[in-house]
């Protein structure tokens, strides 16, 4: 297997493929910066279903698969996740 290149943009690592693929949930973690990027993932995909095109699933390790995108697929990604930076109110929190 191979390994995942790891950077940490104030300490949020976000972790990529050797292929050069961005885990999502990484990610969004870092630009929203939330503690449940997987929550605050699910609801996006309800609310916005046209993303289903622009990323698929890895499964590293022992891991559930995680989803996965390209240079293209993280930049729609990212527009449409505008409307959660703007609007504080639809990140998601986890209940601790």
């Amino acid at each position: 297997m191979h390994q995942s290149l790891k950077l940490f943009p104030e300490d949020a690592p976000i972790r990529f493929t050797p292929e050069g693929r961005l885990f999502i949930l990484d990610a969004i973690a870092a630009v929203v910066q939330t503690d449940a990027p997987e929550l605050l993932w699910r609801d996006f995909k309800t609310r916005r279903p046209e993303i289903d095109r622009h990323y698929n699933y890895l499964s590293e390790g022992d891991n559930d698969k995680e989803p996965v995108c390209d240079s293209e697929g993280w930049g729609v990604i990212q527009e449409m996740l505008f409307d959660y930076m703007i609007d504080e109110e639809l990140i998601p929190v986890k209940n601790h």
